[in-house]
């Protein structure tokens, strides 16, 4: 398993025993996000090469411990910051994420907050191209006119946080097309509770 303790894999709980951290039999609607598990393979079990991967044939989820849901936690900020200001979504066909300054997720979490951001834009039937680049690196590639200041049918959004201290740490989040076209989230404040995140808003702005 250590192969894909790093990445994001799915599995069916159907008919899969289910334990609790005292190894007791747990009904499966008990999982919740943020949870650490442990997955007992089967004989038969296997593994699909997919992203995310897929695993068949388990036997048993052991629940190991809680962690903070921090990319849950963000998936609500990403969809609070995309519904800001809508008339920027407009003609948006290649949406960048920027987690470089994210220093609450592994990088693990950022490609499974970007695959579930990817997930939910494509059930609000907006078909986007989604990358995890930095604004440098778009300008690198050629996607951003510098002259201009103009992201041509794209969308950056960028994450800044600092480090968790207890069960709460600050962050900010914006999103960009233009010089003229920017909004923004400054100083939220994100609390967690039995891994559970909320926030907080702070400083709103508009560019």
């Amino acid at each position: 398993m250590s192969e894909i303790s790093a990445s994001l894999v799915t599995l069916s709980v159907k008919e899969t025993l289910v334990t609790d951290q005292n190894g007791k039999k747990t009904e499966a609607s008990g999982l919740k996000n943020g949870m650490v598990i442990d997955v007992v393979m089967g004989e038969d079990a296997s593994i699909a090469e997919s992203y995310p991967g897929q695993i068949h044939g388990q036997k048993e989820i052991r629940i190991v411990g809680q962690e903070n849901d921090v990319t849950g936690m963000y998936l609500d900020a990403l969809k609070e910051i995309y519904q800001i200001d809508p008339g920027l979504n407009s003609g948006v066909k290649i949406m960048a994420l920027d987690l470089s300054m994210s220093v609450n997720m592994s990088e693990a979490e950022k490609s499974a907050l970007a695959y579930q951001w990817d997930s939910w834009l494509r059930s609000q039937s907006q078909d986007m191209d989604v990358y995890q680049k930095s604004y440098d690196e778009l300008v690198e590639e050629g996607m951003i006119d510098t002259e201009k200041l103009y992201f041509p049918e794209g969308m950056l959004i960028t994450i800044e946080d600092k480090e968790i201290k207890g069960d709460s740490f600050v962050f900010s989040i914006s999103k960009w097309c233009s010089g003229l076209g920017a909004d923004g989230l400054d100083n939220c404040k994100a609390v967690f509770e039995d891994g559970i995140g909320t926030y907080t808003k702070g400083t709103a702005w508009i560019s």
